[in-house]
């Protein structure tokens, strides 16, 4: 998401001939340049504390905090998993949230009429009063009043799959329930992240699919109008081409699924005797596993998937397959 989230933002803005917001998505890869090692430097400090800093509400992480009761060495090397997991996320919150102030703040400076050093002095400060507003809103419990943290936050939180969940319709309800069941309940804290990042994966999928109008997201996208109504076209419009190219490359043997139509012996024997592997690209030569870079790979499976199902006569299950997608990210609401 951090590579095309610009991207898209870049198109949406094309399609409506809005010059400011293109220069906006160029300069956010500048940012995410300029910031890199900031970034990098928060999440150590992540790690070396167990708690996230930018965002400790929305991470990760459930509370963006990993505390015990077991001391001293051992419970450190056991929460060491959970600290380099909070760390990685405020190394990629922080790049985004960064990158997404440099360029809103450039772009502000600009129309101020700053330019040079004054430019570059003005943008680096609206950055560090973006960080520093977000996160003192972390520690008094407020809501950022700062206009530019405000959205750079949230830019954040897309980017990292840790969007929280609002609005009015049943679903949105439904899931804002479940949040609030599991601030009352502790224990539920324990699978709570183990439920939102998948389904903001799912949800970013979907939108990015054939079928994203059945994304109650994406109409939420389309109902705002402007730069989100057009993004929301470019990632559908992506989406259907994407599709029907991998599609396209599942009938060539280029790419597969989960092996779904196979028997549990074809597949053995499809794997003994050329190498076969599920969710994977094939080169000429051998196959290349690329479950690991989802979700920027699951349209790709899912596709795979879906043509292998169809292959074996099991249309009904490759029907079942595009709308569990559906099914699974929905309730969030999402994007």
């Amino acid at each position: 998401t951090m590579a095309t989230m610009p991207i898209e933002r870049f198109s949406g803005a094309l399609i409506r001939g809005d010059k400011t917001e293109m220069i906006k998505a160029l300069h956010t890869y500048q940012g995410m340049s300029l910031y890199s090692w900031e970034s990098l430097k928060a999440g150590m400090q992540a790690l070396k504390k167990g708690q996230t800093i930018l965002d400790v509400d929305r991470s990760i992480m459930e509370e963006g905090v990993q505390t015990g009761e077991i001391p001293w060495v051992m419970g450190q090397l056991i929460r060491l998993p959970t600290r380099a997991l909070a760390a990685e996320d405020e190394v990629f919150k922080q790049l985004n949230f960064r990158a997404f102030a440099f360029a809103e703040a450039m772009a502000d400076g600009k129309a101020l009429g700053y330019r040079g050093a004054d430019l570059d002095n003005y943008v680096t400060t609206e950055v560090n009063k973006a960080v520093d507003d977000q996160i003192k809103a972390n520690i008094t419990k407020t809501t950022v009043t700062n206009p530019i943290a405000e959205r750079a936050i949230e830019a954040a939180r897309t980017a990292t799959f840790t969007q929280g969940v609002d609005g009015k319709s049943i679903n949105e309800r439904a899931s804002q329930g479940y949040t609030n069941l599991v601030n009352n309940l502790p224990i539920l804290r324990q699978i709570r992240h183990f439920v939102r990042t998948p389904l903001n994966i799912a949800s970013y999928t979907l939108q990015r699919s054939p079928l994203a109008p059945l994304s109650g997201g994406w109409r939420i996208y389309m109902r705002q109008g402007g730069q989100a109504e057009a993004q929301a076209i470019i990632r559908w419009g992506v989406g259907m081409s994407l599709a029907d190219y991998f599609y396209g490359l599942a009938q060539q043997g280029a790419i597969t699924g989960t092996g779904a139509g196979l028997s549990v012996d074809q597949v053995r024997a499809m794997e003994d005797m050329y190498g076969y592997k599920r969710n994977a690209v094939y080169d000429g030569e051998e196959y290349l596993e690329v479950s690991r870079l989802s979700p920027a790979t699951d349209l790709m499976t899912i596709m795979a998937s879906i043509y292998e199902l169809n292959k074996y006569g099991a249309t009904k299950e490759a029907d079942e397959l595009a709308l569990s997608l559906i099914h699974i990210s929905e309730p969030t609401r999402l994007c």
